[in-house]
């Protein structure tokens, strides 16, 4: 039992749980000193610093996982990586210098730093990976943001405000920079072996294309929104994706560094049979954590708008509501960047990445002008017809007939299922589920439905726990 509680999914989920959870209380805490214009403006600072690091997290962080001579590659690939983030740093400081001005201005520059630095985060966290110790990958991730979240909230209360919410993500990134050296408990050296760098380049190339893509889709709206309309535009939509993201981002994200742990190993032993069994093992796990998770949130999002935020953002419940099916629909795409991938099928990947990209924005640039329930509905639209794609896709490259795929994901729906149907029963029982007493019955219901659910399916072996 011990062993199952700490095994990396656990140790992964929770960690990045208690990461998701303080990035969420951090909205909270900051609607409280900060208007919706000034959060707005925070939002697109640190957008931007998020495009700059996922560029660092990817490309040469996963040629690290897919490297047949670690020891070769490793000192080569940190700084084929720091060329990367410095890229990022240099854009968001020329744009900090030159093109915005004010608060947005201030918060660029310093924030500019973190792509840089974060350079070392990511290649000790690879290492981490490729040494099978998922568990510590994890576990950085919760504590730098606790470090992140109380330097923020001393700063806020000392009336710095947006620049409160700077201090906490240059705190976080030293703790992370801290706690992952400690643990590799090595220093890249100053050499640069060129053997394994086309194999490199092969993998970065269509992830970063695949990772501008994504990015485009979780930042693109803010920008576009502050394009078309205003900060507070801005600062009302990305409160409300808040919840969302949550929702999604708590347990999809250390799913995604099992599932690029575990097809990656399994590449590198050419064991492809092994591989297409862990797809099926991986996606049906994946979908029956996260879509009973953001079902519930897409049902309960009045409510948990009234509770956190207050009346005045009821607005965006809806937003929730609809962003929420979206990245459900989109988690699709997150299991086929690691198939496609380790299958050597880079450019099918970007080819289709790119397709939805441009779909996403015609339908934006034509939705951007209407608010941001318009922009969310262009996110269905467009993860609607990329979940068909994707999944055309995964049954080309691994030869599974997409009739044998299916079934893996009917566990999620199932567990889905029960759970909205948790939510409708809690609405008949006890109306007022927008007070604190009425959420916390239903919260407790659907984990109480989904733990039950969860145990039924991995007994009767129509799940089991995904490995690295």
């Amino acid at each position: 039992m011990i062993e199952k509680l700490l095994s990396p999914l656990v140790v992964g989920v929770a960690s990045r749980a208690a990461s998701q959870v303080i990035a969420f209380a951090l909205v909270v805490i900051a609607s409280r000193y900060l208007d919706l214009a000034g959060f707005g403006i925070y939002s697109l600072a640190w957008g931007a610093t998020v495009v700059s690091v996922s560029f660092v997290f990817s490309g040469f962080y996963n040629a690290i996982l897919r490297s047949k001579d670690l020891e070769r590659d490793a000192d080569t690939l940190f700084w084929m990586m720091l060329a990367v983030g410095l890229l990022g740093s240099s854009i968001m400081l020329a744009v900090g210098l030159f093109l915005v001005s004010g608060d947005l201005s201030r918060a660029l520059l310093w924030l500019c730093i973190i792509p840089t630095v974060v350079v070392l985060v990511a290649w000790n966290e690879a290492l981490l990976l490729s040494a099978k110790r998922a568990r510590a990958a994890s576990i950085h991730h919760a504590t730098s943001e606790i470090v992140g979240i109380l330097v923020a909230v001393v700063a806020l209360e000392a009336g710095h405000g947006i620049m409160g919410l700077v201090a906490g993500r240059l705190a976080a990134t030293a703790a992370g920079i801290s706690m992952t050296t400690a643990m590799v408990r090595r220093l890249p050296r100053l050499r640069f072996k060129p053997g394994g760098l086309r194999r490199a380049v092969d993998t970065a190339v269509p992830l970063w294309v695949s990772t501008g893509i994504s990015l485009f889709g979780n930042y693109g709206s803010d920008f576009i929104l502050g394009a078309f309309l205003t900060p507070a535009a801005v600062g009302a939509y990305r409160g409300g994706s808040r919840i969302a993201a949550t929702a999604s981002d708590v347990v999809s994200q250390p799913l995604g560094m099992l599932n690029w742990a575990r097809f990656s190993r399994l590449e590198r032993a050419e064991k492809i049979p092994e591989l297409r069994q862990a797809w099926h093992q991986h996606a049906a796990f994946s979908m029956a954590l996260t879509w009973p998770i953001l079902a519930s949130v897409a049902m309960l999002a009045p409510e948990l708008t009234m509770i956190l935020f207050g009346e005045a953002w009821l607005p965006a419940a809806p937003i929730i509501t609809l962003l929420a099916t979206a990245k459900a629909l989109g988690l699709f795409l997150q299991l086929m960047t690691p198939t496609l991938s380790c299958m050597d099928r880079g450019a099918l990947q970007v080819k289709l990445r790119l397709a939805g990209a441009g779909l996403l924005l015609a339908l934006m640039l034509m939705t951007g002008p209407y608010g941001p329930e318009a922009v969310a509905g262009a996110h269905i639209a467009t993860n609607s017809v990329m979940a068909v794609a994707c999944i055309w896709a995964m049954s080309v490259v691994l030869g599974i007939p997409v009739a044998r795929m299916l079934p893996a994901f009917l566990p999620g729906l199932a567990i889905s299922a029960l759970c909205i149907g948790g939510i409708l029963f809690c609405r008949s029982y006890y109306s007022d589920l927008a007070s604190e007493r009425g959420l916390a019955l239903a919260v407790g219901l659907l984990a109480l439905t989904w733990i039950v659910s969860a145990v039924v399916l991995v007994r009767t072996r129509l799940l089991s726990l995904p490995t690295p």
